[in-house]
């Protein structure tokens, strides 16, 4: 990781960045590393821990609580496959062209070993036009539609998607989780790519005898790169995939990526992630916009949950994630459009019911309920 941004990291988190191998520079060597088990819970990146443990402190015998919790991890990426497998197989009987993003494919493909990462949860991805189809297949095959709960009219349906990215999904019986997306974010701008695109350039991962689809390395990095750009970064986990998928790309692909990122207005987000993975396809120097950006990654990665801050602090957080996204989002259409979409939630489709002729009103609805909320909690 570049160490623009590093610097700006606690010690441990410094520390724990190194033996993740994330970006540039030698990773961390010698000393114990139990004092770190929960920071690298929260930055959900213990399975490179563990695996940094056995491999700096081969004779030192694990704690007898990260064995247990190792065979847990494995245990579920293992399921976790089985399933993305099961479901890429049911997808393709109904003749639904589906592609896994993420989860344990990804560890699988850039990480050598599907318990490398981790993993909570199962993320598909469909054409726009197949999610109806789609919809009903993940229910009949024993999920239950958890995000959003209530049934969706066509107006609304068509609200929904126009302003989410994604259905969510939960198997009472295992508790496995699906997160149904038709395109990587809420905005949809924020997409360089059609479905159609994806599909082409998309390659096969066998998982046992079961084929699944999964996106190209260099579709992957773009995914990651806004996946990760709406949420700060505010995870280890996330940067430490960035320089084990850059690795599987070559500078003939990085600037084909770069042109259709640019002429979707997502050259900065694009760029961002190439520098936190450390790649050769950016300059070491850091642009005053990323010299801006890099400090809020920062204090994002150090506070991944700002609604848990004290009233000023969220409101202090607020301020400075609009200057983040304005850094990033340049071009005035995205960014009032990732503001518009951004005004609502899927539980605000359960929770405002309101008659179809105010559908299009529910984005300021929601946003108005929300503050009204937020101000009753305060002073109750």
């Amino acid at each position: 990781m570049p160490i623009a941004l590093t610097s700006l990291f606690s010690p441990e988190l410094q520390r724990l960045s190194r033996i993740c191998g994330i970006g540039r520079g030698p990773r961390a060597q010698t000393g114990p590393a139990d004092s770190l088990q929960e920071l690298a819970r929260q930055q959900q990146v213990e399975p490179l821990l563990w695996n940094w443990q056995d491999r700096a402190l081969a004779a030192a015998p694990s704690p007898p609580e990260w064995v247990a919790q190792r065979s847990q991890h494995s245990a579920t990426a293992l399921q976790l496959t089985a399933e993305t497998a099961r479901l890429g197989k049911v997808f393709d009987t109904a003749n639904i062209e589906v592609i896994a993003l993420k989860g344990p494919l990804l560890a699988k493909q850039y990480y050598g070993d599907l318990a490398l990462r981790h993993v909570g949860d199962i993320d598909l991805l469909v054409a726009r036009d197949s999610i109806d189809a789609a919809d009903v297949l993940l229910q009949k095959s024993g999920y239950q539609r958890t995000k959003p709960l209530r049934a969706l009219s066509p107006a609304r349906f068509a609200l929904y998607v126009a302003t989410q990215h994604e259905f969510g999904y939960l198997d009472p019986t295992t508790g496995t989780a699906v997160e149904l997306h038709w395109r990587y974010a809420d905005a949809a701008g924020l997409q360089a790519d059609t479905f159609r695109a994806l599909w082409t350039r998309s390659t096969i991962a066998t998982v046992g005898a079961v084929p699944v689809r999964t996106l190209a390395p260099i579709d992957t990095l773009m995914q990651l790169a806004v996946h990760g750009a709406l949420d700060g970064w505010s995870r280890l986990k996330w940067l430490a995939d960035l320089p084990r998928v850059a690795a599987h790309t070559n500078s003939s692909q990085i600037e084909q990526l770069r042109t259709r990122a640019s002429t979707n207005g997502l050259a900065r987000i694009l760029d961002l992630a190439l520098y936190l993975a450390g790649s050769d396809a950016v300059t070491t120097s850091v642009a005053p916009w990323m010299e801006r950006v890099l400090e809020y990654v920062a204090w994002r990665v150090q506070n991944p949950h700002p609604r848990e801050l004290a009233a000023r602090a969220r409101i202090l957080h607020s301020v400075t994630c609009s200057r983040y996204m304005n850094a990033l989002l340049v071009d005035s259409h995205l960014l009032a459009q990732h503001r518009y979409v951004s005004q609502i939630m899927p539980r605000d489709f359960d929770a405002l019911p309101l008659p179809d002729v105010f559908t299009p009103t529910l984005p300021y609805v929601a946003r108005v309920t929300r503050a009204f909320r937020a101000v009753a909690r305060r002073s109750g």
